[in-house]
């Protein structure tokens, strides 16, 4: 008897969910989603750090080849994060879909939004930072 009124508590809490996910949160979705200057701002101050913080440690060691090595090392981290992220996301909207209450409702809500975010801001720090690894290669 104890279960089923534990079963009965979890679907009222999970209609209350699905009633509040309707076609509205699409507009919350991609003002969410959207790189905003700050957001570019951010990756080209992160990109730079991470730069500084590479140059720092290959001037304590003097060794130029360590230079393009932490920087493309970073770069790699933060694409690495980049995954990380998108796998988590993908499993929580597996889990919806495995869900037979919630399969048909859409997993586009603002959570999801900041996540995709995240994400480009990710890519773009990755991307910035090979790119200066490569410049750093050539031009060191």
């Amino acid at each position: 008897m104890k279960n089923s009124n534990n079963d009965l508590e979890k679907n009222k809490a999970l209609d209350i969910i699905l009633k509040s996910e309707t076609p509205d949160n699409i507009t919350t979705y991609k003002s969410a989603k959207k790189i905003r200057v700050i957001d570019l701002i951010a990756v080209v101050v992160i990109s730079l750090g991470c730069i500084g913080i590479a140059f720092g440690i290959s001037a304590i060691f003097k060794n130029k080849v360590l230079f393009e090595e932490l920087t493309l090392l970073f770069g790699l981290l933060s694409l690495g994060l980049w995954f990380i992220v998108g796998y988590l996301t993908n499993r929580e909207n597996a889990q919806m879909y495995n869900d037979h209450r919630r399969r048909y409702n859409w997993a586009i809500n603002e959570s999801n939004g900041e996540k995709k975010r995240l994400r480009k801001k990710l890519i773009l720090i990755a991307l910035l930072l090979v790119i200066a690894a490569l410049i750093i290669y050539f031009t060191y």
